[in-house]
């Protein structure tokens, strides 16, 4: 791991901010095989356009930024603190043409499907997005990231489900979280590459205690 840079972290409170979430957000979607099929080609100024309407119209959502001295945002993350036990969908119903609108309508009814499965009849916080940009990975600001948010949601006693990539598992399982659920994923059923990808529901109990 290398040294970690001077972070501040903060909620996000201006629309400025969101061409630069909507850049890293492709840096990450670039990472995630699946993600990466859904998307196709990025369009920055409709990603941007997008997260920063669900920003204006969405109380039950809070954007969070990690930025270092210069301004630079490295990091965001998107977290649902939902406000009622009802079924909850966070999840895009409409995807790019360019990329494979198909699997992103299953693959996001997938999630749907079990988060409202395992989390029947309880409130709870839905972590949703987290992107660290790939020059600062691997220097504990997601950790760090994490952390914030996981206090604020403690103080409200909730519990909190989660998606998560192999690559983000180990850190999530770190931080409190138990694997209730994994989706594999044959890109090549779905015209993509020849691999599987995998999906991890996880569940982290209140104040991370089981």
């Amino acid at each position: 791991m290398s040294s970690p840079p001077e972070i501040t972290l903060a909620l996000i409170e201006s629309e400025d901010d969101f061409l630069e979430i909507a850049t890293l957000y492709a840096l990450g979607f670039k990472q995630s095989p699946i993600m990466d099929a859904i998307a196709g080609p990025p369009d920055l100024n409709a990603s941007a356009a997008h997260l920063c309407h669900v920003w204006k119209t969405d109380p039950e959502t809070r954007f969070m930024k990690a930025t270092i001295p210069s301004g630079r945002i490295v990091g965001f993350a998107k977290w649902n603190f939902f406000s009622s036990i009802g079924p909850q969908n966070p999840f895009p119903t409409e995807f790019p043409p360019a990329g494979n609108p198909e699997l992103g309508k299953w693959m996001f009814g997938e999630f749907a499907r079990v988060m409202n499965e395992k989390m029947l009849g309880k409130k709870y916080v839905y972590m949703h997005i987290l992107v660290i940009d790939p020059e600062f990975q691997r220097m504990g600001i997601g950790k760090r990231m994490l952390e914030w948010g996981l206090k604020l949601v403690d103080e409200e006693g909730l519990e909190t489900y989660i998606d998560a990539s192999p690559e983000g598992k180990g850190l999530y399982e770190k931080m409190g979280w138990k694997t209730t659920n994994i989706i594999d994923v044959d890109l090549k059923k779905w015209g993509g590459k020849d691999e599987i990808s995998t999906a991890y529901s996880m569940v982290r109990p209140v104040q991370g205690k089981t």
